[in-house]
């Protein structure tokens, strides 16, 4: 083991004892959660978020629900933002049988 792992190591076996998750370890450190993970890079093309007016809207016909996807589509990335609107003259929605 080199001494990035055993930094690394020790450093799970600490912040496990204390009970933080690695959230509150940068939080703690104030420090980007992504730079705790200094060897992950991001191809220059990444871009995180579309602009407006390249973001996919889906409107349910039914119920006006709106879905706007803020995130690209198709990448493998664990998290998708999406904005969601449910117009305010909506009620209740229609279940239908499963």
């Amino acid at each position: 083991m080199d001494i990035h792992q055993q930094n690394s190591q020790r450093i799970r076996e600490l912040r496990l004892a204390r009970g933080y998750t690695l959230e509150e370890l940068a939080n703690g450190l104030e420090v980007s959660l992504v730079s705790l993970f200094g060897g992950v890079e991001f191809p220059t093309s990444f871009k995180p978020l579309l602009r407006h007016a390249e973001q996919p809207i889906w409107q349910d016909p039914e119920s006006g629900y709106i879905r706007r996807s803020i995130s690209p589509l198709g990448l493998k990335i664990s998290v998708q933002l999406v904005e969601v609107h449910f117009p305010a003259h909506v009620h209740h929605l229609r279940r239908h049988a499963t």
